[in-house]
């Protein structure tokens, strides 16, 4: 077995982005031993590594350490990244970082978010997922289902307001115009609901919570949500 998954390590070449422009420099960087480092850099120089604003004991990784680590098994190639609360990392997807390029900023800080909530409540993913698995033994508890989609609706909602908080901050900071990256508070919106709750959806199905999710109804309010935090002056 070790020998299967270090043969598709070395498959596997480390991953990177490099965006140099007129408002700064956007770097991701896979090293060989499947560590991610992210910065952001303004035209002056000043820099701000995101990867670094994880809690004490969490990791950024890419496919190389996915592929390398056993306990990673199954998750490799992931289409969005993961707050994977378990294993103490944050795993960094390579296709989303291509496709999202700049703008990846925001994902890593909404993944990022989920980190911190546990952090501050780490009780929280047990009340969850115990509300699932209740609704999954009685699938006619419709109360269960019904508190178990509030909860991740909330979750989510923490993550997106954590995501957004801090983004205009680091922005702030380097000086850079918050349009360079989303033009307006409904260009945000979009990205978050094409290509975030579609997506991130998914993802949730499959590694964390069988076949529950957020309803199409549910997605549209915290999109809407999403829209008024990133407009308001100041946020919750």
């Amino acid at each position: 077995m070790k020998e299967s998954i270090k043969s598709k390590e070395e498959q596997i070449p480390p991953f990177q982005l490099n965006i140099k422009d007129e408002i700064g420099s956007f770097h991701i960087v896979e090293n060989n031993s499947g560590s991610v480092r992210i910065e952001i850099i303004n035209k002056e120089g000043k820099k701000i590594v995101l990867s670094d604003l994880l809690p004490e004991g969490y990791e950024a990784i890419g496919n190389r350490r996915i592929m390398s680590d056993a306990k990673f098994l199954g998750l490799g190639n992931v289409d969005t990244s993961i707050a994977d609360i378990e294993n103490k990392v944050l795993v960094v997807s390579e296709s989303e970082v291509k496709n999202e390029g700049r703008r990846y900023f925001l994902t890593f800080l909404h993944e990022l978010g989920h980190i911190k909530r546990h952090e501050a409540n780490p009780l929280f993913k047990k009340e969850r997922d115990s509300e699932y698995t209740q609704w999954t033994r009685h699938p006619k508890d419709v109360e269960a289902f019904k508190r178990a989609e509030a909860l991740i609706a909330q979750d989510e909602r923490d993550a997106w307001a954590f995501a957004i908080r801090e983004y205009r901050k680091i922005i702030g900071e380097l000086g850079i115009p918050k349009e360079r990256i989303f033009k307006s508070a409904n260009e945000l919106m979009e990205f978050v609901r094409q290509t975030s709750l579609g997506l991130k959806a998914n993802e949730i199905r499959k590694h964390v919570v069988g076949q529950f999710s957020i309803s199409e109804e549910g997605k549209k309010r915290l999109a809407a949500e999403i829209f008024r935090m990133y407009s308001r002056e100041e946020l919750p």
